[in-house]
Parts: structure tokens; sequence; C-alpha cells
């Protein structure tokens, strides 16, 4: 691409060129974010002649423009008349921001106190405070000029200083022969000017990309580049992309978002959706290679049928526990929503016979469990997916089980105490205890994550407050874990397991074997009961553990009790301790 020297542009001629459409933005680009805080750092910058960073910006041939362009935010149409020259790649926050400002635009009117400066002034104290500090933002004006008379001066006044000069001349003519305001008008006849002139004249560098570039090479510079906190995804590639198809992905989610659970997985990240029309047209689902991928004909052939299953594969996720009715929190990996999607579409799913689909609906489910237990996408997750749609439909078409579900999984209940609530492994023990409904300790109301379901949070059975010093890091055990209103847990707060236990029969009116009933439903059995109201620790993590891992084996996924020796080798402590998230 070579190496290209900036070009310094002066702030004003940026605005105007805004102003009037010869400098957009490229479609992929995301919305102005900047609160009004930052702004006025920017501004305290520009006054100051500090630098603000450079621009980057994409010649543009408009007559065969490679990206679709889009104008700046609060940009008006009539003025938009201009050709395109040239399109932001880095700086639309910072020239967003300048042009809202300057031109009052936007929903603030910002504000410089004059009175103020001109206090500093006299004072010959102008350095002892920020810039930053004398710009004052309100609610958007119509007509921010009322405002001078109450000491502020609208920045749209300050464009440049021919504009001020005669911006201000009607105010400074009504003041002139008010002896009151004597000094006000000398200021702002003489002395203003001289802390605006940076402003006036301040420069950005400009680096500028020839027009030749290809669509793939201004996306590859944009993302690395982008410096605003809003990294350009692969959605926003494949946007750019398909607009020039006459494909609005943008119009396509926020139609999907109508679908019944369908806009929780799009909130969290829309190129799951092209994830599984990629896996159903036989393309590489890696995210890096969607817009090189994907084509037209697959957008159209596969759209509406992954949208209306991925919905189903959302309730079937929710039905294993993982309560994506109501969120993605408890999912072990996001990835299995296209996994599971393009195994729905490709089977067509919703007209088989009832019988055909709990045959597939097990063996998601299991394969569901699997992936999460064996932190199955920790790490190259894009090429395991691909594969993974290939031994899921084998498994479903002709009843050939995948080696790794066969094999199973290999379990040492001493190795897995340490594993956390945020491991892929320790979701998919908390899908399982939501999964049976449980009841809360302290009230009658079901529990967990899901719809029409109390809300409650994860909260340790044996209190962290009491236990800590005892069980060291292990009190973050998974296995000491379950669902509980806030209640519950205000209750039990610090108190021993035997009190809590005793004075909840008490508070209920119930008796012990109506509370076992529900520690049932906690996945708490009879023996991991005794050493619940025993307080002995490690005897309960074991035992729960034990628990789980026959509720898993009663679900149908194979499960292989070997030495800690033997774990150690084939599982990475790193794998059953790293978030998911």
């Amino acid at each position: 691409m070579g190496n290209f020297t900036p070009t310094k542009w002066k702030l004003k001629d940026l605005l105007a060129d805004i102003d009037c459409g010869k400098l957009r933005l490229p479609s992929f680009q995301r919305d102005y974010k900047w609160k009004a805080s930052k702004v006025k750092r920017l501004l305290d910058s520009i006054q100051c002649d500090h630098p603000a960073g450079s621009l980057l910006f994409l010649a543009v041939d408009y007559n065969d423009p490679i990206i679709p362009e889009k104008s700046f935010e609060n940009t008006t149409k009539d003025k938009q008349v201009a050709n395109v020259e040239h399109l932001v790649l880095d700086g639309q926050q910072r020239l967003t921001s300048c042009y809202c400002a300057f031109y009052n635009l936007g929903n603030k009117s910002y504000f410089l106190d004059y009175i103020r400066l001109m206090e500093l002034d006299k004072n010959s104290s102008v350095e002892e405070i920020e810039f930053a500090e004398l710009i004052i933002d309100k609610k958007h004006m119509d007509f921010p000029d009322q405002m001078l008379d109450k000491g502020l001066m609208p920045l749209s006044y300050i464009k440049d200083a021919k504009a001020m000069r005669e911006l201000l001349k009607p105010y400074k003519d009504s003041i002139r022969k008010n002896q009151e305001k004597e000094e006000i008008y000398d200021f702002l006849d003489c002395k203003i000017g001289d802390y605006l002139d940076t402003i006036f004249e301040y420069e950005f560098p400009v680096v500028i990309l020839p027009k030749e570039l290809t669509l793939d090479a201004v996306c590859k510079v944009f993302q690395t580049i982008n410096s605003t906190g809003l990294k350009l995804s692969a959605f926003d590639i494949c946007v750019a992309k398909f607009m020039r198809q006459s494909i609005d992905l943008k119009s396509m989610v926020k139609d999907a978002e109508k679908t019944k659970y369908v806009k929780k997985v799009l909130d969290v990240d829309e190129t799951l959706v092209l994830q599984t029309i990629a896996l159903l047209s036989g393309k590489s689902p890696k995210k890096s290679k969607l817009a090189d991928g994907l084509e037209k004909h697959d957008i159209d052939n596969y759209w509406n049928r992954v949208i209306e299953s991925m919905s189903t594969t959302m309730g079937l996720l929710d039905d294993f526990g993982a309560g994506t009715r109501k969120s993605l929190f408890l999912l072990p990996y996001k990835p299995v929503i296209p996994l599971f999607t393009a195994v729905l579409v490709n089977r067509d799913y919703k007209n088989l016979r009832i019988d055909v689909k709990a045959n597939i609906e097990q063996k998601i489910k299991l394969f569901f469990f699997y992936t999460a237990l064996v932190s199955r996408y920790t790490e190259g997750t894009d090429n395991k997916l691909k594969e993974d749609y290939q031994l899921l439909l084998k498994w479903i078409i002709s009843d050939q089980e995948p080696s790794g579900v066969s094999d199973g999984i290999l379990w040492n209940t001493r190795k897995y105490i340490t594993i956390t609530k945020k491991s892929a492994f320790g979701k998919a023990v908390l899908c399982l205890i939501n999964a049976q409904k449980p009841s809360d300790f302290y009230e009658n109301k079901i529990v967990g994550v899901g719809e029409n379901i109390e809300t409650s949070q994860i909260h340790h059975i044996f209190p962290e407050a009491k236990y800590k010093g005892v069980a060291g890091e292990s009190i973050n055990s998974i296995f000491n874990y379950t669902f509980l209103t806030s209640e519950a847990n205000n209750f039990i707060s610090n108190k021993d397991t035997r009190k809590y236990i005793s004075e909840i029969l008490q508070t209920r009116c119930i008796s012990e074997k109506t509370f076992k009933d529900v520690l049932h439903k906690h996945i708490i059995d009879e023996e991991c009961y005794k050493y619940f109201c025993s307080e002995e620790y490690e005897q309960f993590l074991e035992k729960r553990a034990e628990c789980i891992r026959k509720k898993f084996v009663g679900m149908g996924i194979h499960i292989q009790n070997v030495s800690k020796e033997q774990i150690d080798e084939a599982v990475d402590d790193e794998d059953l301790t790293s978030d998911t998230e």
C-alpha cells in the first residue's frame, strides 16, 4: 500500500465539507457515541493547539464507489448536495463532535463561559484553568444566542474569526452604550479572539488512501486503525459488501429481532446468523472469512429459515437448562447457536414427525453438554464449528456417534473441585441445576434463569463470609453454588449451615423431609445433606460432585472415572477455570 505522508486540513474546512457532503462516512461505520465530557476534552485539546490524533480518509470515485456511503449524523439532507470526495475511515467520533458543537446540532448545545474567561483574563490567571471547564453543555437550544446576555457564547459562533465577528456584532451594538457592560463590550471586541485563534486555525493531519483500494483492503485498514472502542466487526464488513448488492443486512436484522427469542442473539452478536448461513452454504464460518466467502444467493437462500430455526434453537437450549428464553447468561459457548441452528435447517426440523424431532433433540442435548464439559470451544472455535456441524449431522442421519462423545468425559472429582462458575464446565453444571427447576431455600418460589422464574442469583451454599478461612479458594468451587433469591442470600448471610438450615425449617414451618425435597432439585441427595448439616465442607463438595456426575450419566453422557494423574495429562487446568465471556 506504500507510505502516505499526512497533509494538514483546517478544522473549519473539514466541518464545511461535512456540512455540504464532500466528506462522508462508510455505510458500515458505527453510530456516534461520544458523551459531552469527552467532547469537552477534545475541544480543550483544540483550543490548546495540542495534537488530537490524525484522520484517515479514503478517496472516492463518486461515479464508481467501492463502499456505499452515509452522511455524518445530524447533517441536513438539503445541504448534502456536493459529490462525495472522501470517506472518513478513522476520525468519525472527533469530527462529529466538532461538527455538532460548532454547528449547534445534536441533542446538546455548547457554550463558552466568556464572563468567567474575562475574569480570568483580568486577573492574568487564564493558565490556571482547563479550557474544558469553560465549556458549558445544555440541552439543545434552537436559539442559543439567547444565552449571550447570560455570559454564555454559543460555540456555533466560533466556526471562524469572520463568522464570530459578524454574529457578535448585534449583541455588541446592543450593549455598546451600556456603561455597566462596558467591560464586557471591550472584552468581546478586543480580547476574546486571542483565546480562540487556535480554534480558528486548528489543523488535523490527514492521511488519504487512494481510491484504487479494494473493499477487503479498506476493511482491513479500518480494523487496524479504528480507535474509538467500537471495533469494526465481521458483520459490519458484510453490511458494506452486501449493500452494494441490494441486500440491507441492518434492516434484515431489525426485522429478525421481531422473531421470538432471536433478538437476544442479535443483541449479543449479529454475526452468529451469518456463521449459520456459512455452515449451511459449505463456506468457512470463521468470522474474518464471512465477507469473502458468503455470496448474495447464500443470504437469499437461507436467511429466513435461519432466523426461524434460531428461535427454535433458543427454545431447545432453554429446555436443556441454559435459560436462553430469558438471556444468554448461562450459555457455556455461543457458537453452539449457529451450530444447532444449521442442523435444524439442514434436517428441515419443523416438518418432521414428533419421534424424529425427539431423537434430534436428544443428540443435540448430549452434544451441548459434551462441548461444555470438555471445554471444546476454548480455542480454535471456527475450525471446530465446521467439523462439529458435519459430525453432528452424521450422528443424526446415520446414528454414528462422534468419537469424542462415545469416548466420554474423563472425570476425577478432586480435579474438578477447583472449577469455577464462569468456566464452560461450571456453566454446564449450572444449566443442569437450572433444568431441574429448583425452588428457593427460603421462599416457595422457583429460582434459576428463565421465563416466569423468580429473579435470583448464583450464591454459595456454604457462605463465603463464614467458610472462606477454612475452605480457601475451594469456597468458589462450582459444587458450592446454586440458585437463590436475594432474600435467601441475605437470610443466610454469614451463618453456619447447621444454623441456617434450622432457622429455615422454623421460619417456613416445613419438615426436614420437605426441605430435603427442595434440596433434591438442587442436586443435593441424602448423604450430601448429611455433610451439609454437619458443616463438613470437603466431604460435601465431593459428594455433590458425585451427585452431579450421576445426573450427567443418567442423561446419557459417557463418563470415565480416572485417576488425577490420568486426567492431568488430558485436561488443561486453564480450560477448566478460564471464563467463557
